[in-house]
């Protein structure tokens, strides 16, 4: 549908911007902003709840049940933030990679 507005076809790493640019040419910048960050809204959330998610199953999952069946709450709750951590560079190595 963004192809077919714009004069001329988007090609390559362009097509990815469609969406930006049919907002940028339709839609009233007030209003594009407020779409643009909740949108924004909507990724972040989903990542935090992913990186939550992932660091609570390595931590009770593996850590607690295979490696310290007596772990602290204080421990768990370090070996939780340190996954999270290394979770997010690991998401980011992946992320970045062409």
């Amino acid at each position: 549908v963004g192809n077919a507005y714009l004069d001329v076809p988007l090609e390559g790493a362009d097509t990815e911007k469609v969406f930006m640019i049919m907002v940028d040419a339709v839609i009233n910048p007030l209003f594009a902003g407020v779409l643009l960050a909740a949108i924004l809204a909507a990724i972040m959330s989903t990542a935090d709840s992913q990186l939550l998610v992932s660091s609570s199953a390595l931590t009770e999952d593996l850590y607690r049940v295979l490696l310290r069946r007596d772990a602290s709450e204080k421990e768990l709750v370090w070996v939780s933030r340190s996954a999270v951590i290394g979770i997010a560079i690991i998401a980011f190595i992946i992320g970045t990679d062409p």
